[in-house]
């Protein structure tokens, strides 16, 4: 009798595996189809080619393929939900960010997603600075400069936003200067360059990329980095922080998958993602779409996305933002 019961854990391992021929062996043949990487925002502009990079990338060091699929929305939400509801079998990632995973909370009433239950993060891949600009045709020559006459002239300073990071960036300068200036919403970085150049604005935030190519084109200005160091892209402009402390928040951009993907996935991801993000070439190419490597483990995004969460708690509070 005792012989018999000892072939029972045996004979249900055998069973299991019959039934479930996936089971303990999913990584080996992971991938055996393309892998889609959500990207919940529209196509066109460094973020945007930022993921296809790393999707270009990763395949091979997946022995497979992944492709970008831009699904825009709600401010990312739409694309984010829907890798929370796919199935959690590898073959379809998406976006982590500062928007989708953090400022999502304080700014959307109702996202549909848990930015840390409904997620299993594979880790981050790139960091995104931001840059405060004015036209070329004004005055202002640095952080000081602008704030000195923001104080001087209440309310007349003009500044756009047209993202969630944008906008606590124009909170940042106006708490962190104690300068009254009237913001001006948008919703896109393209009607923002053409008012700035028209004169409408005075000063505004802008990804790196953008800033950095009107800079070179003579039509604007750029004053500081909204960074806590100086960029190796463009290693001659001040960070804000050097003159005006308090005010350094940078976009990050990652991997996630829906929670309960299998642990052998979740390793192979992130090995393969680590391998991408070592080669000197993706950080060549990284940095001529002005970005940075940033290499996180799951626990430091968790403890990141927690401290952002409070962050943009805060913000919302004391602008009086109302979830919509």
């Amino acid at each position: 009798m005792t012989k018999r019961l000892s072939l029972l854990p045996l004979l249900f391992a055998l069973l299991f595996a019959g039934l479930f021929p996936w089971a303990g062996a999913h990584a080996q043949d992971y991938p055996n189809k393309p892998i889609r990487f959500i990207y919940p925002y529209p196509a066109g502009g460094s973020g945007d080619n930022i993921m296809r990079l790393v999707a270009d990338m990763l395949g091979p060091e997946l022995g497979g393929s992944v492709y970008v699929e831009n699904r825009p929305g709600a401010s990312g939400v739409v694309g984010t939900r829907t890798v929370a509801e796919s199935a959690p079998d590898g073959y379809t990632l998406g976006l982590t960010s500062n928007g989708t995973h953090a400022a999502v909370m304080s700014l959307v009433k109702n996202p549909g997603y848990d930015p840390l239950k409904n997620f299993t993060h594979i880790g981050l891949f790139a960091s995104l600075p931001w840059m405060l600009v004015v036209p070329a045709q004004q005055p202002f020559q640095s952080v000081n400069d602008l704030v000195a006459w923001a104080r001087a002239n209440p309310g007349k300073l003009t500044m756009s936003h047209y993202s969630s990071s944008s906008r606590v960036l124009v909170h940042m300068l106006q708490t962190a200067s104690k300068v009254q200036l009237t913001e001006v919403p948008y919703k896109a970085p393209g009607q923002v360059i053409t008012d700035l150049i028209g004169g409408q604005l005075q000063a505004a935030f802008l990804p790196m990329e953008i800033a950095m190519a009107q800079a070179a084109g003579g039509k604007m200005r750029v004053l500081g980095a909204a960074s806590e160091k100086r960029q190796p892209g463009a290693p001659q402009v001040p960070t804000i922080a050097e003159q005006l402390p308090g005010v350094a928040l940078t976009s990050w951009m990652g991997m996630g998958a829906p929670a309960g993907l299998p642990p052998d996935v979740t390793t192979k991801l992130q090995s393969a993602l680590t391998r991408v993000l070592n080669k000197p070439e993706f950080r060549e190419r990284l940095q001529k779409l002005s970005g940075d490597v940033l290499i996180n483990t799951p626990a430091q995004i968790h403890a990141r996305i927690r401290e952002e969460m409070a962050m943009w708690a805060k913000f919302a509070k004391e602008a009086g933002v109302q979830p919509e």
